[in-house]
């Protein structure tokens, strides 16, 4: 058996608001999927909690009250909610689905279908020593890492021309 890479997804409702949450929220599709049989909230339920939040959205464009600014949140944070437990489900499911066939791709299928989107793996940066930025009198270093309790040691000095290394006697040690 061969070590899958974990699907994790992404939460398309972080710092959205309003239109722009039930966009998102409106673009899951759970029902009648071969795979995702049995979700905590229904695509019903979700699409009503979406349906509240946009009416809410809807009368205070007419009137701004701190009342209708309070109910919004409160039912925004409700169906983010709802949106994160199904996501939850959904990637649970598509890893189940990875394992079972063996391929990433079997797992991917599944939430794709159902209108979410993977999360990218980072880029990490691949330190060695390089000069980051610099100055006229000073430079900016980055070297990775040897690990924890290591000491590093420099040597560093003063130049008359420029692209020209220190002589010995210029050198110091920090």
């Amino acid at each position: 058996m061969k070590n899958l890479p974990k699907i994790v997804l992404v939460d398309d409702t972080a710092g959205k608001e309003g239109a722009a949450l039930v966009a998102v929220v409106k673009s899951v599709k759970t029902a009648n999927d071969p795979d995702v049989v049995n979700p905590p909230v229904s695509d019903t339920v979700l699409y009503q909690q979406a349906d509240d939040v946009m009416a809410v959205v809807t009368q205070r464009k007419t009137d701004p009250s701190p009342t209708l600014t309070a109910k919004q949140s409160e039912l925004s944070s409700k169906v983010k909610r709802s949106y994160g437990k199904v996501m939850a489900y959904v990637a649970g499911v598509a890893n189940d689905k990875a394992v079972s066939a063996g391929d990433v791709e079997a797992g991917r299928q599944v939430f794709l279908r159902c209108g979410f989107t993977q999360k990218k793996a980072l880029d990490v940066h691949p330190r060695g020593f390089e000069i980051v930025d610099q100055g006229p009198t000073w430079y900016h270093l980055r070297v990775k890492s040897v690990g924890k309790r290591a000491a590093y040691g420099w040597k560093c000095g003063l130049s008359d021309e420029n692209n020209t290394p220190p002589t010995p006697d210029k050198l110091s040690r920090l």
